[in-house]
């Protein structure tokens, strides 16, 4: 899916912005205040949920027009890569490159379902 990846690219490069050099607030708040800030875990967590909810929109809607197979498990994919925003922006605060980040998106790429036929979103992964 061609919406996926450059998405998924903007997160690269929003983690690796040098005018945010300590990473993603909400990433960097989730990791740091896990079981110490009970109202910040519950932003944390209220913030993966709306992430969550776009994804699961994209893939059932993909699922409708045909462009994902019919028995894709949504969820599970919508799971899948809104956990690999989060890797993206934690990889980037370690230090990884832009070209490891890019070689994760091409990776999680693959996860997409493949159907014979004109999927834009199997297309878009194999490119």
């Amino acid at each position: 899916d061609v919406v996926l990846r450059r998405f998924m690219g903007q997160v690269a490069e929003a983690a690796l912005d040098k005018d945010s050099p300590s990473g993603c607030f909400v990433v960097n708040s989730m990791v740091e205040c896990a079981g110490k800030n009970e109202p910040l875990e519950r932003i944390g967590r209220d913030i993966a949920k709306v992430r969550q909810a776009a994804f699961q929109r994209r893939f059932a809607a993909a699922k409708a027009s045909g462009d994902l197979p019919a028995d894709t498990d949504s969820t599970s994919l919508a799971t899948f890569f809104a956990a690999q925003t989060l890797a993206l922006a934690l990889m980037a605060r370690a230090g990884a490159d832009k070209s490891t980040l890019d070689g994760l998106i091409d990776v999680a790429m693959t996860a997409l379902p493949v159907e014979s036929g004109n999927s834009t979103l199997a297309g878009a992964a194999r490119s």
